[in-house]
């Protein structure tokens, strides 16, 4: 007997973004007792390969770190050659370090915003893990993994 074709299934791919981020510019911020709470902002760019197209990725990440960890969150754009755009929004991500910011680690969860061009219908969710051996500012390296549903 014949399975049934789910013509959704066709629908669904999985998009993995690796790539190095560099702070283009940071404001960020110090108070607490011993100045241990970290706040703020961070523009992060870099590019990725995807197959054989070459993505330019935003992060725009904002951070509360208390001894060098904790709760982070921001939006990341990812512009394909041919101008297409697929917009994410980092959700519960946490970030592990040293109480120097240093030797941190990363982890959390994104969802599809929206997109234009190839990715207009798309929506979805997905992980995000990365590292950073610098201090808070420093090159993150940063995996992005998502499954799109795109309607047709």
């Amino acid at each position: 007997m014949l399975a049934a074709c789910d013509p959704a299934a066709d629908r669904v791919t999985t998009l993995s973004v690796t790539t190095s981020l560099s702070s283009k510019y940071k404001d960020l911020h110090n108070v607490g007792a011993d100045n241990r709470i970290v706040y703020g902002w961070n523009d992060l760019e870099g590019t990725a390969q995807v197959g054989d197209e070459t993505v330019q990725v935003q992060l725009l990440g904002d951070v509360e770190y208390t001894d060098g960890g904790g709760p982070f969150g921001g939006f990341v754009t990812l512009t394909f050659p041919d101008g297409a755009v697929l917009a994410l929004r980092v959700v519960d991500a946490r970030a592990m370090a040293k109480t120097d910011t240093s030797d941190a680690r990363f982890t959390g969860l994104v969802r599809v915003i929206g997109g234009t061009g190839r990715f207009v219908e798309a929506s979805g969710r997905g992980v995000l893990e990365g590292r950073r051996n610098d201090e808070l500012g420093g090159v993150v390296e940063m995996t992005y993994t998502v499954r799109l549903e795109e309607s047709q």
